[in-house]
């Protein structure tokens, strides 16, 4: 990481709730509002867009653990902001602290954990997992 990198940082993000963001079970949409799952995915993406500048070259980030509690719903055609702070950085352990937004509303809060590892091992994991599969 780059010795800038430092806790208090911020990454922002907004996006537009589309039906492909909704729930739908064995083929069945269950209602037009976002759905947890994809909350999960934009905490994940914006907390890897506070981490992204400040990796070398060498270096990327695998997420380790996701906590979220969804507070509210946000429709289809709605747009919701995310905010993602840094809130500890020891080591090669990143934590982000979320929430989404639609306007004063709060929808989501999140506990985002990474690790900034170098892109060398990520490879070899790959690798060695291609492997496995066609091995079986």
């Amino acid at each position: 990481m780059k010795s800038s990198f430092q806790v208090g940082l911020i990454a922002e993000y907004s996006k537009v709730v589309t039906h492909d963001m909704t729930v739908e079970f064995e083929g069945r949409s269950l209602h037009e509002l976002c759905s947890t799952y994809w909350l999960s995915h934009l905490a994940e993406l914006v907390s890897y867009y506070l981490i992204k500048p400040y990796l070398e070259d060498h270096e990327n980030s695998v997420g380790t653990g996701l906590s979220i509690r969804h507070h509210a719903s946000a429709g289809v055609g709605h747009k919701i902001d995310l905010k993602a702070v840094c809130t500890e950085y020891r080591g090669n352990y990143v934590k982000t602290e979320v929430e989404t937004r639609e306007g004063d509303r709060l929808i989501s809060t999140a506990v985002v954990h990474q690790v900034v590892i170098p892109r060398s091992y990520l490879e070899k994991l790959e690798a060695d997992l291609l492997a496995e599969q066609k091995s079986k």
